[in-house]
């Protein structure tokens, strides 16, 4: 959640970047853009409250499935950008090994 604000508000002083974010949102208006961006800030810190009360097999895909969310969004809404190549490919990472360490939990 963190890396996503980051690479939103470092994006934010680069010359061009709200008229790029308008242009390849086509037809889409712009508060449901915005209301897709909240659903994905949320998600991170709703998993931080559900790790603690779902039960293990719940728990356990819930990560994945909320893990595999987050990779297509970090690559789907890919900026070429120096600090979006660096942040988003630590949250990518950081995205496989909570897969990766969910998918190797013991029952």
């Amino acid at each position: 959640m963190f890396l996503m604000i980051t690479i939103d508000v470092l994006g934010l002083y680069i010359p061009g970047a709200q008229e790029e974010v308008l242009k390849t949102a086509g037809k889409t208006p712009v508060d449901q853009l915005m209301l897709g961006a909240a659903v994905m800030m949320v998600l991170p810190i709703t998993m931080i409250f559900l790790s603690r009360v779902l039960n293990q097999t719940v728990n356990r895909w819930a990560n994945i499935i909320v893990s595999l969310i987050t990779i297509v969004f970090v690559v789907g809404s890919y900026s070429a950008q120096l600090h979006y190549y660096f942040l988003g490919a630590i949250e990518v990472f950081t995205m496989l090994a909570i897969i990766w360490s969910a998918w190797k939990w013991r029952q």
